[in-house]
């Protein structure tokens, strides 16, 4: 059963706003909003709300929230898209069957696993069967490690692209999202990326944290997930804890989950806040819980490798020659080697911050020396 997660009003609220900045990510109300008359959306209120102040025509989908949407499938609808925190697989299957020539999706389980090009689409949902599964093979990084980076590197360089298609959206959304399975996730996942017999993906810590705090899921059926499937994970890390705590909070409050999820050509602002301090402190210990978690996957029966950022950063041709030996595939040679620093050239608030965390924090504790005059 899931752990029920009582929210109070205002952190219901800040919940709302967490989820639609990060859906923003995906362009997720960009994508609706671009859908016509013969599309139907049933979605929570405040998400409807949100699409109608976006809304740049007057026409558009219908809306319709899981209460009151049997009036709003007229004649003219041909793909319903269903998104609710509470019954939307039972929704999905009672449309289903009752409207067979109706296109039926899931919004959880379809329509918001999207791609490296960030764009929702519309999958017919299909009920999760007993089938032979695709191997997969994932970075499994400590939250803000900046393992897109890496990422980013091996893509460079002829190897796959390990996409985090369990992003932050998730882990919010299963704090108020009533049953969501796990295993159906990773089952639609495997039908809409799979490729050569695997399955690449990303899976950040704090994202899988969220999962066995609010799901039935736990490590230890992730751990058994991982083995039976004979998977092969390349552990992600940093040395310099307090820079991926601090920037981790930094990019809490962004739209983007890193600076290599960014377009190179749009500017990120994200400037440190004096309350930042606290919130950095306790990512800095969280991470010692998520280092237990990545060494309680390497000493698994599973496959694995480890890649501290800051060595991979040094000797970047050494270390794709490492993940592709331990993929078995071939990188590009000679290695394309990426900037790691000019990443944050559209981020210099984000590059100063733990300078700026560490000047106040020694301001807090009165520990500058000032001047006898």
């Amino acid at each position: 059963m899931k752990r029920e997660t009582i929210l109070l009003p205002h952190e219901k609220k800040n919940w709302q706003n967490r989820l639609m900045s990060q859906l923003v990510h995906c362009t997720w109300f960009g994508v609706i909003n671009g859908f016509d008359e013969t599309h139907l959306v049933i979605t929570e209120d405040f998400l409807i709300k949100r699409l109608r102040n976006l809304r740049k025509k007057s026409k558009g989908c219908g809306l319709a929230t899981p209460d009151d949407f049997e009036n709003a499938i007229s004649s003219k609808i041909n793909t319903i898209l269903v998104f609710c925190i509470e019954g939307e697989l039972t929704i999905v299957r009672t449309l289903q069957k009752k409207y067979p020539n109706i296109k039926v999706t899931s919004g959880s389980y379809g329509f918001n696993i999207y791609g490296r090009d960030r764009l929702p689409k519309l999958n017919v949902f299909h009920a999760a069967k007993q089938r032979r599964f695709a191997k997969p093979r994932l970075i499994l990084a400590t939250t803000n490690a900046d393992a897109e980076f890496v990422a980013n590197s091996m893509a460079e360089n002829g190897l796959p692209y390990f996409h985090e298609f369990m992003g932050r959206h998730y882990g919010t959304w299963v704090r108020r999202s009533k049953y969501f399975q796990v295993a159906r996730f990773y089952d639609a996942m495997d039908r809409l990326y799979s490729s050569d017999g695997h399955t690449d993906y990303l899976l950040q810590t704090d994202v899988l944290n969220s999962m066995i705090a609010n799901t039935s899921f736990s490590l230890n059926r992730f751990i058994r997930y991982l083995e039976k499937a004979q998977a092969k994970i390349i552990l992600v890390r940093r040395h310099n804890k307090l820079v991926q705590a601090v920037s981790g909070q930094l990019m809490s409050r962004s739209q983007e989950r890193s600076v290599w999820t960014n377009k190179p050509s749009k500017k990120l602002t994200v400037k440190f806040r004096p309350d930042d301090i606290n919130g950095s402190i306790k990512r800095q210990r969280d991470l010692a819980n998520d280092e237990n978690t990545l060494a309680k996957v390497a000493a698994s029966g599973a496959a694995t490798m480890e890649v501290y950022l800051e060595d991979y950063i040094e000797n970047q041709s050494e270390g794709l020659a490492n993940i592709a030996s331990f993929l078995d595939e071939k990188p590009k040679d000679p290695a394309v080697m990426l900037d790691y620093d000019q990443g944050y050239a559209l981020a210099p608030d984000l590059a100063q911050a733990p300078l700026e965390y560490k000047r106040q924090l020694m301001d807090r504790l009165g520990l500058h020396i000032r001047p006898l005059i």
